[in-house]
């Protein structure tokens, strides 16, 4: 059985003009998502309490939480919304490393959700980079924010061939990418 992973990214967006009144997504074009697929779950870092995200991080009062999703619950989540998917082929042993380090923070997470710290498109970036999927430097430069992350990836992908594709959200939003 071939093992791989998905790494699955949400482009940010932000309401259309005759839409303005329907809700808003955190950062707007420069938000979205970044997860990863393990065989039929998908993890990812999320903030706890949108109202209280920390400028800086902190060990003793951490605002966050790793989710796990079923495959039809992540559907469900990102039905209107554009995403784009890379397919990348990993080891059993890549496998076993990510979903140890996900099934302990589902626990307790290892670090606090922050601006100037750690979220969801640093957090997929360094584990890849432990994973040497990815090469670069500090994630200021390569996962500061998921569309970011997203073209340092999708570069990547076209080096390594990996399997891209992207699935367009709803046409009330003016997505990043666009």
């Amino acid at each position: 059985m071939e093992n791989y992973i998905v790494v699955r990214i949400i482009h940010g967006s932000r309401r259309r003009t005759l839409f303005k009144n329907e809700t808003h997504e955190l950062f707007g074009k420069l938000g979205g998502h970044v997860a990863i697929q393990i065989h039929g779950h998908v993890y990812g870092f999320y903030y706890s309490d949108i109202n209280d995200i920390h400028i800086f991080p902190r060990v003793n009062n951490k605002k966050c939480e790793y989710q796990k999703q079923t495959l039809a619950e992540w559907e469900a989540i990102i039905r209107e919304k554009k995403e784009t998917t890379v397919k990348i082929p990993v080891t059993e042993a890549d496998v076993s490393f990510l979903l140890d380090y996900y099934n302990k923070n589902l626990e307790e997470p290892t670090h606090d959700y922050s601006f100037f710290g750690e979220r969801c498109a640093s957090s997929c970036y360094h584990l890849l980079k432990k994973l040497n999927i990815m090469s670069g430097g500090s994630y200021y430069f390569m996962a500061f924010y998921p569309a970011q992350f997203r073209k340092k990836l999708l570069k990547q992908a076209a080096k390594k061939g990996y399997m891209v594709s992207v699935k367009e959200g709803d046409t009330s939003r003016i997505w990043e990418g666009d």
